[in-house]
């Protein structure tokens, strides 16, 4: 979806020619069709040889790349469905689990998730500033896993199923 991103992140992979083996995995929800607008753009961008396209994996098959990469890039733009209707960025949450590292926008619903000692912000769509923070992950990866270290750890605290299901039955008995 236009919100997700996710051009700004194939445009950002201007400023990163220098790394000449840098792979860029799109994991899709959807078919091979739908995402024809961003074959076009990786076209234009002449950065074919970089991007690969995963559509529809089994969670097993998702996980083992979320876990092999060198980071995870949340793009999200500025607008109504990232800002005002609110959202749940799963991919972070995942990505969190995994520890791998993570690149976000820096918006409200990022933040809510995340801190600076979690992940690394760049300013939405903002492509440049986007390049910059996958090269200093990519330059410093003790330092990223540091960050994927403290998000997993923050992970198991906050968002694990059990401690959901401890809230939630709180609420219910102060419901009784």
């Amino acid at each position: 979806q236009p919100w997700q991103g996710l051009d700004v992140l194939l445009k950002s992979f201007r400023y990163l020619e220098d790394y000449e083996n840098l792979k860029l995995v799109i994991c899709s929800s959807v078919k091979e069709k739908v995402t024809k607008p961003y074959h076009k753009l990786i076209e234009n961008l002449g950065i074919q040889d970089q991007v690969i396209f995963r559509y529809e994996l089994e969670k097993d098959a998702l996980y083992s790349i979320i876990q092999h990469a060198k980071a995870s890039v949340a793009p999200l733009k500025f607008g109504d469905r990232n800002v005002v209707q609110g959202c749940c960025p799963i991919k972070i949450l995942e990505s969190m689990a995994c520890k791998t590292p993570i690149i976000a926008a820096e918006l409200p619903v990022t933040k809510e998730l995340l801190t600076e000692d979690e992940a690394y912000f760049f300013w939405p769509e903002d492509e440049l500033d986007l390049s910059r923070c996958i090269r200093f992950v990519l330059d410093n990866p003790e330092s990223a896993n540091e960050k994927a270290e403290n998000a997993f750890n923050r992970f198991q605290q906050q968002f694990t199923w059990n401690h959901h299901n401890e809230k939630l039955q709180k609420v219910y008995r102060n419901l009784m």
